[in-house]
This record gives C-alpha cells, structure tokens and sequence, in this order.
C-alpha cells in the first residue's frame, strides 16, 4: 500500500483529515492543520513523492498551463531570421549588382578573354547568392516550426498551490484543472468552519 493511502500515519498528533480531493491523478488531503499532496510520479519525474503546507503558508489556489519558455523563444528567433533571409532572398536582386560591362562581355578587348572567362564565373556564382539567402532562410524556418513544436507539445495543464517562502505545489493533469482548483478551494475553506463552530459555543 502507497504513502497516498496511508496518510493517517503523516499525521501529527490532534490533526486529523477533513477533505480527500483527487486532482487528476495526485491526491490532495487537506488536514485540520496542513494540505498534503501527492503528485502524480508519472506526470513529472522530477515532483517530490509528498509535499505538505502548512495552513498560515498556503497562498491560494491557481489553475494554469505551463510549457517550455526556452523553445518558445528560440522559435521566435528562428522565425524572425527565416522570415528576414527569405524576404532579403527575393527582395535583392544580387545579379544586378555583379555584372561586367557589355564592352567586356562581347570581348571587345583585347587579350581579356581568360580574364573576362574568370571574373563572369565569379559573378556567376556571386548572383546565385539571393537565392541562397532565401534557401538559408527556408531553413531557419523549418527550425523555427520545429521548436515551436516542441513548445506546443511542452504546454501542461497545471493546479497550483501557492506557497509562501517556498517552492509551490504544482499539480499535472490531463483536463479539468479549472475543476480542479475549484474543489481544491472549497475543501480549504471548509476547514475553517468547524474552529469557527467551536468558538461560537
């Protein structure tokens, strides 16, 4: 039997569980004194088997997405020079910039031929170079769809419990964390009704 099942024994003693809440696949008690929460393993390797808060420090509760801000932006540099290098690709026309006059071309001078042979190989390959711009650009694209991939497969729905003076409680799920948070909440302001019932008598 898992830690999750076994809470009674986490407990201090006088504490005593008030609310059971499952937010997606982690399971969340929230005690006369603290919230204890057991994230789901399988949904982040990196999340504590059990993190518990006390009351004074819980914050509030939050419902949300997460995702790889990294990859996001390296999708927008990416784009912004893909984009860039093809416009600069089509735009500029290179081949108007490198070419021999029609004297030399027709080789109306004397004894050029091997030189003129030369430098229209140079400019030759010199007009090419818009079109490889624009090809380097279709490049920085297909990287630039590709982090933004990585990003959109990144996004996590999220509950979160806040936590003052710490790292707060994140909780993954599937769907539904807007319900989640919801019933998270009413459960931590149903704790305060029995203190309240007691001090009125």
């Amino acid at each position: 039997m898992s830690w999750r099942d076994r809470v009674n024994d986490l407990l201090y003693d006088g504490e005593t569980v008030q609310e059971t809440v499952d937010v997606g696949a982690n399971r969340v008690y929230v005690s006369s004194h603290r919230v204890l929460a057991f994230p789901d393993a399988t949904a982040d390797d990196d999340a504590a088997n059990f993190r518990h808060v006390d009351h004074p420090n819980v914050e509030g509760v939050t419902a949300g997405s997460e995702s790889d801000r990294w990859a996001l932006a390296k999708a927008v540099a990416w784009g912004i020079a893909g984009v860039s290098f093809v416009v600069a690709g089509v735009v500029v026309e290179v081949g108007d910039w490198f070419s021999l006059p029609e004297s030399v071309q027709s080789g109306g001078v004397a004894g050029t031929g091997g030189i003129v042979s030369l430098f229209a190989d140079v400019f030759g390959a010199l007009a090419l170079l818009d079109e490889a711009v624009a090809l380097a650009g279709a490049c920085f694209l297909v990287v630039a769809t590709w982090h933004g991939v990585r990003h959109w497969r990144s996004r996590d729905r999220v509950v979160t419990v806040g936590v003052a003076g710490d790292t707060d409680v994140r909780l993954r799920v599937d769907a539904g964390e807007v319900a989640a948070a919801e019933r998270l909440r009413t459960a931590l302001r149903s704790v305060e009704r029995p203190e309240t019932t007691t001090e009125r008598h």
